[in-house]
């Protein structure tokens, strides 16, 4: 996309971790469309592995979704805004980063312990929710 702004986001963190702030510019992937996607098709049906964000738009998204084919896609969710554009594509996702927050909007579970996490986990996973080899790879993510 010659001519165009690199997306950026910068935030603020406290002592604790927690942002306290950030802002962002994503205009660019608002370009990333199906038709620009489907103009490299061939490369991308390629690829080993997409590693993709809920910053994509909702249709770039159901794209790669609808046209991986057997290759793992890994997601971060990045906010809790966004997660939901995954909501309905949990089952072809290989590999999952969402936070505490994010991870409880998908699965419409309050996670208040380790044990809370566990049976999200195990739950989403056993109902094909999510293509994860085990709950443990949703739990690094949630308690890290």
């Amino acid at each position: 996309m010659a001519g165009e702004i690199t997306s950026t986001y910068n935030s603020l963190i406290d002592e604790q971790g927690e942002m306290r702030i950030a802002v962002n510019d994503m205009n660019l992937l608002e370009k990333l469309t199906p038709a620009l996607l489907s103009q490299s098709k061939a490369l991308i049906q390629n690829a080993g592995v997409f590693i993709v964000d809920c910053n994509l738009t909702e249709d770039a998204l159901e794209w790669l979704f609808c046209h991986a084919e057997n290759i793992p896609i890994f997601v971060d969710t990045v906010s809790t805004f966004k997660a939901n554009k995954i909501r309905h594509w949990l089952s072809h996702i290989h590999t999952l980063k969402p936070n505490r927050l994010e991870a409880e909007i998908l699965s419409g579970i309050k996670i208040m312990t380790l044990a809370d996490a566990v049976d999200v986990a195990a739950c989403n996973c056993s109902h094909d929710l999510c293509c994860l080899d085990s709950p443990d790879q949703w739990l690094y993510w949630w308690f890290r």
